[in-house]
């Protein structure tokens, strides 16, 4: 069924259901983007955190600590100094290289210098008659993490860095790698302690990008309240990718929320009709098709129960492997009717990783007894040896996914950011994409190569005892041929 979502909303397919688009505080929503409610103001200050390359061209350059702290002053705000309406000036600043202070006053083309830098910006309008552009000034300030700009002999360039954004609460220890901090603030003579103390609006994506409210259900949060991991998308947000609404809510950007579960881009997920009537074509094909195949494996098991002549260890082990994949076709399509990210749906994607695994260590014991037959030579006249390796086939083909399941949801719940048991989600089954690869691709990407080794050298040793069998034929004629004729 075709969904509708209003103009001010989009279409969320994980919890199928239309979210409401938010913008920042101080912010309307218009068109694609977030503009400011009041377009003009007298003051405004800011917070700005980004990574400075700063690279020398040709030869060597000696430059002093104070040299760095004016550059990248000069490199966040260089743009609105040209401006004579408007007075810009650094309040606060923090600056920190990953090398000792000496090290990267001694800058050359083999050793640049890579410096996490935050600041904190005033800007004022220099007459009561001029107003300044808010959005337009936070734009040029939010392009300072991707500009590059020359100076003299040195190139710098600009580029996001979460970690700048942690410098005003670094304490400095004494760590195991030397470092320089540079950190420290205008005099009060040039600025107000007001300025110093206001804690400023933080230049990120979030001022400009439409919005998504998440509620406390659907995300954890650190102990130190500066990550937030959101379980239906399985990502971290951190500090600058995130902000707190009321009744303990976040909001992030709808372009991160939607990536995963759509690629078009949010122009287009505006649009009314975001489901797709070919995908639903093809959901009705897979499920006839699925159905279909249901049919198909109850009538194999029933035949096989009816009768008796067909129930030998290979017929057993056919019948194991039906019912493995029967309840894996079956929980597969029922997965998709549960609500998104609740214990139904955990249990449901439990029960689907299960038995999933259960068919491919069921056609692994097929395999093997084919191996046992053929290449060791194992005889199953006796029915205490029959029923022996029929008890101990079962307890394998059902238990090995009972532990790889118990292990996951181990590892996830100690693991993970959410303690949570590692299934559920937006699909219903393993949630985390690396905990996918390993405990249900890998495993069953080494189950076919054993089975493949298995039938390989199964299907060897049968096609020689064919030949040594034609071989004998040939021998036996032979000699019969030769006793006639001198006999």
């Amino acid at each position: 069924m075709l969904q509708g979502c209003s103009q001010d909303q989009v279409f969320d397919r994980r919890q199928g259901r239309c979210r409401n688009l938010i913008c920042s505080p101080g912010k309307i929503l218009s068109t694609e983007n977030c503009k400011s409610v009041i377009l003009a103001s007298l003051s405004k200050i800011y917070n700005i955190a980004y990574k400075a390359n700063l690279n020398v061209r040709n030869s060597t350059e000696f430059i002093d600590k104070t040299w760095f702290t004016k550059t990248v002053t000069w490199f966040a705000t260089e743009g609105l100094s040209n401006d004579i309406n408007i007075n810009v000036s650094v309040i606060k600043w923090y600056i920190q290289a990953e090398e000792t202070c000496a090290a990267m006053t001694n800058m050359s083309k083999n050793n640049p210098v890579i410096l996490r830098v935050f600041m904190t910006i005033s800007i004022r309008s220099n007459n009561n008659e001029t107003l300044l552009n808010t959005d337009q000034i936070e734009l040029i300030l939010f392009n300072v993490s991707s500009k590059t700009l020359f100076l003299g002999n040195i190139s710098i360039d600009g580029y996001e860095d979460v970690q700048a954004w942690f410098l005003p609460i670094f304490k400095k220890t004494i760590p195991r790698v030397p470092f320089c901090d540079i950190r420290g603030q205008q005099n009060l003579q040039f600025t107000s302690l007001r300025d110093i103390n206001e804690p400023g609006i933080d230049i990120n994506k979030l001022l400009f990008c439409p919005q998504v409210q998440l509620s406390s259900k659907e995300f954890s949060i650190s102990s130190d309240g500066l990550q937030v991991f959101v379980k239906s998308i399985n990502r971290t947000f951190f500090y600058n990718e995130f902000s707190k609404g009321v009744n303990g809510t976040i909001q992030i950007c709808v372009n991160d929320y939607m990536a995963d579960a759509s690629p078009t881009p949010f122009k287009d997920l505006l649009k009314n009709n975001p489901e797709r009537p070919s995908s639903s074509s093809l959901s009705m094909v897979g499920a006839i098709a699925t159905a279909v195949s249901l049919l198909s494996l109850l009538v194999t098991f029933v035949v096989y129960c009816i009768l008796k002549e067909l129930r030998t260890i290979p017929g057993q082990n056919l019948m194991c492997f039906s019912v493995s994949l029967f309840f894996a076709q079956l929980f597969s399509l029922l997965k998709d009717f549960f609500n998104v990210d609740n214990m139904a749906c955990a249990a449901a994607g439990m029960l689907t990783y299960y038995f999933w695994l259960a068919v491919f260590v069921s056609a692994n014991v097929c395999c093997f007894h084919m191996f046992r037959v053929f290449v060791c030579n194992t005889r199953f006249h006796d029915k205490l040896v029959c029923s022996r390796s029929l008890v101990w086939y079962i307890i394998y083909a059902f238990s090995l996914p009972l532990i790889f399941i118990l292990i996951t949801i181990g590892c996830h719940v100690t693991l993970s950011p959410v303690h949570g048991t590692g299934f559920g989600g937006h699909t219903c089954f393993i949630d985390d994409g690396q905990t996918q690869l390993f405990s249900f691709i890998l495993p069953i990407v080494a189950i076919c190569l054993v089975n493949f080794v298995l039938f390989m050298v199964t299907f060897h040793k049968i096609v020689v005892l064919l030949r040594l069998r034609k071989l004998t034929s040939i021998l036996e004629t032979t000699l019969l041929f030769s006793s006639n004729c001198f006999y």
